[in-house]
């Protein structure tokens, strides 16, 4: 056995056993501090002391390592559940600092069926119609157009669903124009769709939160049979003011800029690639 290996077993056991390891030396610490012989505590006690201090700063740093990570993985959304309540009190925060005459959020929602994030819309708008820091907040819907589908291997039998997904948001777009609520609270939506293959569910949530999963084509043998979309996938929340998640604003916004060109086509805004 390799010396790297032999220190890797010892650290193993070490791992194991050190709790226990702890206890007997802080009961062996106190039974020999009262010992009758001061020559046998001095011999005896020491080792023991430094002993429980080495194992309680082991113990002590292993469990900050792991409150690193735990407070690092915040930015870990395990379930779409979570991730569209995330949402809303994204959207939640920056809505209650505008006021009626301030500059509309801005959240652009990109979509490949559009399923999931359709239906989020539709309950969001019914839950929150009269919240009074529901005000002066746009929707920007990105989806995929259903021609271009057409096209994309494992997207045929979702023709409908996608279809219904464009539906339902021109539907709720027209709805917030008439419905006399939304309109004096300045709610709007606008509907684009892209021609392209897009990995990315997202929610660019004004310009300084991001919440992300992505779809992911599942292939068999050596075609693509389907798309596994986030309902199976984790999501992740971004923020532009942490260096390290600046790079992911820039990947969604540079995508959106080449995917996101607008043009009217048949009263839906369409972006062509």
């Amino acid at each position: 056995m390799e010396l790297g290996d032999l220190i890797k077993l010892i650290r193993t056991y070490f791992d194991r056993g050190k709790r226990v390891l702890l206890l007997i030396c802080f009961f062996a610490s106190v039974v020999i501090y009262y010992l009758p012989s001061s020559e046998l505590k001095l011999k005896y006690l020491v080792p023991f002391i430094f002993a429980t201090a080495f194992i309680t700063i082991d113990i002590l740093s292993r469990l900050s390592t792991v409150l690193d990570k735990k407070s690092e993985s915040y930015d870990y959304i395990p379930d779409e559940h979570e991730a569209f309540h995330r949402v809303t009190d994204e959207i939640r925060k920056l809505c209650s600092k505008r006021k009626r005459n301030d500059t509309p959020v801005i959240v652009k929602v990109i979509g490949l069926r559009g399923r999931h994030v359709t239906a989020w819309l539709s309950s969001f708008l019914g839950h929150h119609k009269k919240d009074d820091w529901l005000i002066n907040v746009q929707f920007d819907y990105y989806l995929i157009d259903k021609d271009f589908a057409q096209t994309v291997d494992g997207l045929e039998k979702y023709l409908l669903n996608i279809e219904s997904s464009a539906h339902s948001v021109k539907e709720l777009s027209q709805r917030c124009r008439v419905d006399e609520t939304f309109s004096s609270k300045k709610v709007s939506i606008q509907l684009y769709t892209y021609d392209a293959v897009n990995p990315f569910q997202a929610f660019l949530i004004g310009e300084h939160s991001l919440i992300l999963s992505y779809s992911m084509p599942e292939i068999i043998s050596g075609k693509v049979a389907d798309w596994i979309g986030p309902e199976r996938n984790p999501y992740y929340h971004f923020k532009r003011d942490e260096e390290k998640h600046r790079f992911m604003f820039d990947v969604i916004e540079r995508w959106l800029m080449f995917y996101g060109r607008k043009g009217v086509i048949s009263n839906e805004l369409r972006a062509k690639s």
